[in-house]
């Protein structure tokens, strides 16, 4: 059975940047360290948002948000010993953008967890087709969602400066914009990582092989 983990809680990883703090660990020598992903604004005239995939920093280069609750993350700190920190920062256990949470290819219960992951990135309406379970189907669905999701956030964010200004004041414009930034983060990492989970789904020895035009053009 896979363990759940708490969800992410937006931060600031120094020194401004829209992340999401993703879990806690204790080092071995008493220090603390996020796991954390983050959108750093690149500016220019072919700027916008560059993704980081999460990693781990130092708590000292995080900065928590007042009003949001890291109770849960807090009680699920990791105590690391030595070995544990060497294997982590040495070997990949989870490929590069799989979901936090499921456990990694090869696991115990390791498919259940991820399609399970794949029908909640769908609206919950979803859920209730049966069509919806079947692995060829939920791939494609989940991605399709996730690609139309960020388009029409994109376009939300190009309109916004234009269609509310009117209508706001100057940091409460900024604030819609931020979130949208934070919104569009997110929705990038979920993309990414229906990509990572379906390319593993699809393998022959899984034994869920699905057809390739599974992915979104």
């Amino acid at each position: 059975m896979a363990v759940t983990e708490p969800a992410p809680q937006p931060v600031v990883v120094l020194p401004n940047e829209a992340g999401w703090l993703h879990r806690l660990r204790e080092r071995p020598d008493g220090t603390r360290e996020g796991l954390v992903s983050w959108s750093e604004t690149v500016q220019g005239f072919r700027g916008g948002l560059k993704e980081h995939e999460p990693q781990w920093r130092p708590v000292d280069q995080i900065r928590r948000l007042k009003g949001v609750d890291y109770t849960a993350l807090e009680r699920s700190i990791e105590r690391v010993d030595v070995a544990t920190v060497g294997d982590a920062e040495t070997s990949a256990p989870t490929p590069q953008g799989w979901p936090p949470g499921v456990p990694a290819p090869g696991e115990a219960g390791w498919m259940t967890a991820a399609t399970t992951w794949l029908v909640e990135t769908l609206p919950p309406d979803y859920r209730a087709h049966e069509v919806v379970h079947n692995p060829h189907v939920l791939i494609w669905m989940a991605a399709c969602h996730s690609e139309h999701a960020l388009a029409a956030l994109r376009a939300g964010y190009r309109s916004a400066s234009v269609q509310l200004k009117p209508h706001l004041q100057p940091h409460v414009l900024s604030q819609v914009l931020a979130t949208y930034q934070k919104e569009g983060a997110r929705l990038k990492a979920v993309a990414h990582s229906i990509q990572v989970v379906g390319r593993f789904l699809r393998r022959p020895d899984t034994g869920n092989e699905v057809a390739s035009h599974a992915d979104p053009g």
